[in-house]
């Protein structure tokens, strides 16, 4: 028996495989929050969570992604609910540590950007190696906690 017969089609195998990526990454985050600690070292810890993510399968699911869009326009937008899915306990945790009341989208806008910062944006795509170092996503974390308005603590 194929693989196709029993997923379905290549659209859905690689369904499949982001749904093994969203439910890996999003259980990282929700630990590490989970875990406690100031905003700060969260923050930090969930930078680097990002940076090591984005530099393996999730990258290439990504690169995938775009190069298929065309072939699946529906893949796209499952791609993007998917984000959503994964930045879900970045944006709660957010809106709880954020001064002043947020919505939850104005949380996760911030959480979308935060985690653009931290894995390297249209760089990583490119392949750029800078946005792979520790010191590229501590840095990230440090601007983002300026912006904002968390006083940082000291880098690592």
């Amino acid at each position: 028996m194929t693989i196709y017969r029993q997923i379905g089609d290549k659209e859905a195998l690689f369904n499949l495989a982001l749904s093994d990526s969203v439910v890996q990454i999003t259980s990282s985050y929700q630990k590490i929050i989970e875990e406690g600690g100031s905003p700060q070292e969260t923050i930090r810890k969930i930078a680097q969570i990002g940076r090591e993510t984005s530099s393996g399968e999730a990258m290439e699911m990504l690169r995938l992604g775009i190069a298929e869009a065309r072939r699946f326009p529906g893949l796209p937008t499952r791609m993007l609910e998917r984000v959503e899915e994964v930045m879900q306990p970045l944006a709660l945790y957010l809106q709880n540590i954020l001064p002043g009341s947020i919505s939850y989208e104005h949380a996760m806008r911030h959480a979308k950007l935060f985690m653009t910062m931290t894995t390297g944006g249209f760089l990583k795509l490119l392949g750029s190696p800078e946005a792979d170092t520790f010191e590229w996503a501590d840095d990230a974390a440090s601007l983002f906690l300026a912006g904002a308005g968390i006083a940082s603590a000291p880098a690592s």
